[in-house]
């Protein structure tokens, strides 16, 4: 089956440590039913080559009650650079410089840690898998429809993975800060990790909050005073 020999020949081993690190941080994950009929069996297997073919790297594992199988789905940063190039995706440049497409022979001047997964965000690495996993195959992607395999039962859902390195500090910092200094909240990371509409969600909420603080006080002063007067 698919947990069996032949798909996880077509995956492939990563190193036994590799788990905790960043580099090997996966970024999506694919689940399928267990299903054993040829059929499907034949359509899991013509996935995971498509995914293979365009470049992606996948480890695979079976649910505790083999219901489910899930692919776990990551791009080499070599992969991810050449598909940032292509699509010129817009990315943050050091030192506050704003937003400028992305290229390789320039990558020095992006933000990021050069040579390392980690030189693209979670947001950004994430939004370069599914365009990876969805353009065509003279775009040099997988060139699969993750909605038509879904209302056809072949996929049961493709969802975005949290990187379990950078949320919990990042979640906590945030809560840290919302109690004593809004304005020193970290904006630019939330809106790294999540996307740019959680960034300005964060932003607008932060000065939603700035605003009514002083109409918060007025009025627990009148209340207040309601009572002792």
């Amino acid at each position: 089956g698919f947990g069996g020999g032949i798909v996880l020949g077509l995956l492939g081993a990563l190193p036994g440590d590799s788990m905790g690190d960043p580099e090997f941080q996966f970024d999506w994950v694919l689940t399928f039913p267990n299903s054993q009929a040829d059929e499907d069996l034949r359509q899991r297997i013509d996935v995971v080559r498509a995914l293979k073919a365009a470049g992606l790297v996948l480890l695979a594992c079976m649910s505790s009650d083999h219901q489910e199988i899930h692919v776990y789905v990551r791009a080499p940063l070599e992969r991810l650079e050449q598909e940032a190039e292509v699509s010129q995706m817009r990315k943050s440049l050091l030192d506050d410089g704003g937003l400028a497409p992305f290229s390789v022979a320039k990558r020095h001047h992006f933000a990021g840690v050069l040579g390392h997964n980690t030189l693209f965000t979670a947001s950004e690495r994430q939004r370069l898998i599914h365009r990876i996993v969805t353009s065509s195959h003279r775009a040099n992607g997988a060139w699969l429809k993750p909605d038509e395999l879904v209302a056809s039962g072949q996929l049961l859902s493709l969802r975005p993975l949290h990187d379990k390195a950078a949320l919990p500090p990042l979640l906590g910092r945030a809560q840290r800060l919302a109690l004593t200094s809004l304005a020193a909240m970290p904006f630019g990371e939330l809106r790294d990790y999540f996307g740019e509409g959680v960034g300005f969600y964060a932003v607008w909420l932060s000065n939603l909050v700035e605003m009514l603080l002083p109409v918060a006080a007025f009025g627990a002063v009148i209340d207040v005073a309601r009572v002792f007067l």
